[in-house]
């Protein structure tokens, strides 16, 4: 696949996305909404394979990995604990998940390089890390550290990597919801709920993608409890 149909790929993708998105909030706690999440997930899942042949020119890992992410879209896989720790560590393989992992490591490595700096000087006291691993969904998460959530909030998930400030762990299950949805749904996905949430919701709690994640944390008998 060469740069320049790659980018009217990401282009399409986004565009779709971006409607999908739109209609499944309109429409969420209906039918029809589900029908929406079910296409940004099917969607996910056809890019993720086509990308993944193109690069490795095996239909197998190919077929596997979208059927995976494919399962996504019944309420009934998404639920299932097993489910969360197939698609949490597999969410390293897919193309469509990579450009918000890739910022994510940035993001750690930017953050452990200016550690040492707090740990010099009670002046930058806000610059120390704390670093550790949860296993179930493969999720590094970050405790402080110069890159941190906008003031409003009190962390941000890129994929993988997991960002708190001090006193914030209650969220991290939260932000484990945005991994799962990341690889249900794909980079678009994640970033149009970040400017949903950020930029268009007057309660940012009220976007789509917030009510899906956080069902990972506090699951409710809503079709929008997605991942409990």
């Amino acid at each position: 696949m060469n740069p320049g149909n790659l980018c009217v790929l990401v282009l399409l993708n986004f565009v779709h996305v971006g409607v999908l998105y739109a209609l499944a909030s309109r429409f969420q706690q209906q039918a029809r909404g589900e029908w929406f999440r079910g296409g940004m997930v099917g969607l996910n899942a056809g890019l993720n394979g086509l990308l993944i042949e193109a690069i490795l020119r095996q239909w197998v890992p190919a077929v596997g990995l979208s059927l995976l992410v494919a399962l996504g879209a019944s309420l009934y896989v998404s639920r299932s604990s097993l489910y969360h720790r197939f698609i949490g560590w597999a969410n390293w393989l897919l193309p469509m998940s990579w450009l918000i992992n890739a910022l994510g490591l940035i993001f750690v490595g930017i953050n452990l390089a200016l550690a040492p700096l707090g740990y010099c000087s009670e002046r930058f006291r806000a610059l120390r890390v704390y670093l550790r691993f949860e296993p179930h969904t493969c999720t590094f998460i970050m405790t402080g550290g110069a890159i941190r959530a906008l003031p409003a909030f009190k962390g941000f998930n890129m994929g993988n990597f997991v960002f708190l400030k001090p006193g914030s762990e209650y969220l991290l299950r939260h932000e484990i919801g945005h991994l799962l949805s990341l690889a249900a749904m794909g980079a678009a996905f994640h970033l149009i709920g970040g400017i949903d949430e950020s930029l268009i919701q007057l309660r940012y709690w009220e976007a789509y993608a917030e009510y899906l994640a956080d069902s990972y944390n506090q699951p409710t008998r809503s079709v929008l409890s997605m991942w409990r």
